[in-house]
């Protein structure tokens, strides 16, 4: 499986990209400096849009395949510690209740009538996991 079946719209990288990536991480990348996705395509001479998702996604794969890659608001850095891991799975769970509440408040709003002009609507899971 790869980043681009993880994500659909990622994409796809080659394992030449995905290896200097990672070093790339591992060089420069430590929890109190983490380097961010534009720096590394930059560094790499990646041609990426603003988004960077070529180096995002080659991101993503080398987690996939195990690589204990962390990150924070302002880049990304090779996890070495327990109380790193700990620190950022505690962030990851932050972040997930925040858009967890979001999707419910975004919902309720929809449910709720508080659209523009038109019938009221009622937000219907597709996915059997949002019923």
């Amino acid at each position: 499986m790869s980043a681009a079946s993880l994500n659909p719209g990622a994409a796809r990288v080659d394992e030449d990209l995905l290896h200097r990536v990672e070093q790339r991480i591992r060089d420069a990348g430590s929890a109190d400096s983490p380097i961010s996705s534009h720096a590394i395509a930059h560094n790499l001479g990646i041609e990426d849009s603003d988004g960077q998702p070529v180096t995002r996604a080659a991101i993503t794969e080398l987690v996939r395949r195990g690589v204990p890659i962390g990150a924070d608001s302002t880049g990304y850095f090779i996890i070495r510690t327990q109380e790193q891991l700990d620190r950022y799975v505690a962030d990851l769970v932050r972040r997930e209740t925040g858009i967890r509440a979001r999707r419910i408040a975004v919902i309720r709003a929809f449910d709720e009538g508080r659209v523009p002009a038109g019938e009221p609507l009622r937000w219907i899971p597709t996915d059997p996991e949002e019923r």
